[in-house]
């Protein structure tokens, strides 16, 4: 599953997209999520709309691939209730630690290009 959030700046608007494919790169789902008025980090790490959508699908192996690695730094590592974006922090991490795999993997913007179409 590849995620992107973006942020736009008049108006100011955030959202994230995704995009799971199987492990031939074959295309699953996508999915696009506008938040409004928030931060750009927000948008990278709400991650969990596609981790809801991929464990409603049934998947139960997912590597998780974004080009923040402040986001995934967040994701895998952050414990720090004092973070402004620590509700959705907690969210993602609760998703991951459900009854499966869930990898996560830095990859360069340029492999992430369709997925950062869907978040604009």
């Amino acid at each position: 599953m590849k995620v992107d959030g973006a942020c736009a700046f008049t108006p100011k608007v955030v959202a994230c997209g995704g995009l799971i494919h199987n492990s031939q790169g074959a295309f699953i789902a996508g999915f696009m999520y506008q938040m409004g008025d928030d931060n750009h980090l927000f948008a990278e790490l709400w991650v969990c709309y596609g981790l809801r959508l991929a464990w409603n699908m049934g998947y139960r192996k997912i590597i998780l691939e974004s080009n923040s690695t402040e986001a995934l730094r967040l994701i895998v590592h952050a414990e720090n209730p004092e973070h402004m974006d620590f509700g959705v922090i907690m969210e993602v991490k609760h998703l991951m630690g459900r009854n499966w795999k869930v990898d996560t993997k830095r990859i360069v913007r340029d492999r992430n290009k369709s997925v950062d179409f869907l978040a604009k």
